[in-house]
């Protein structure tokens, strides 16, 4: 996805908050309680704010905070209701300073990659490509500030790879 999908997914057509997190508040949680944890019935007993594991370098199941009469802001899900968009791993994005996108295309790719496990389709950029920003902040070192929105603090990194970078599919229409 480029920056400007990932901030739309996050925002929605509302009015950006200073420091907003996905989930359209600056405030977040960083205490918890996590029952079952490893398990696929992994869930948590408290009712956070936003949960962030920022700094905690600890993943947790996409979701965990949503229950059946959680709101946006105590589930943590973006305005059209995607979890996990701040704070858990970072979404890596199209864009970023210095970039060029000249011959960047939105075509939808067609779910096959290449042996260097890039992308196939024509204009879009190799994985080793400084056209990358890191976007919503993610279970490592980073700062909280990092996690916002609108940060563009990771730019440019190129092939970057670890345990707090994720990956979404993302399609155009």
């Amino acid at each position: 996805m480029t920056e400007f999908e990932y901030e739309k997914a996050c925002r929605g057509p509302l009015t950006p908050v200073s420091y907003e997190n996905a989930w359209g508040t600056a405030a977040f949680s960083t205490s918890y309680t996590i029952v079952n944890r490893f398990k696929t019935t992994e869930y948590s007993s408290t009712a956070p704010l936003g949960l962030t594991n920022i700094q905690g370098n600890i993943l947790y199941r996409v979701g965990i905070e949503a229950t059946s009469s959680s709101d946006r802001v105590h589930a943590g899900a973006t305005y059209y209701g995607i979890l996990n968009m701040t704070g858990s791993v970072f979404e890596r994005c199209l864009g970023g300073f210095n970039s060029d996108f000249s011959a960047f295309t939105n075509i939808n790719g067609n779910g096959n990659i290449s042996s260097t496990a890039g992308a196939d389709v024509n204009g879009w950029p190799s994985p080793s490509s400084t056209n990358y920003i890191e976007r919503g902040g993610s279970a490592g070192n980073e700062g909280y500030r990092q996690q916002s929105v609108s940060s563009r603090f990771r730019n440019n990194l190129g092939d970057d790879y670890s345990h707090v970078f994720g990956g979404r599919g993302v399609r155009s229409y």
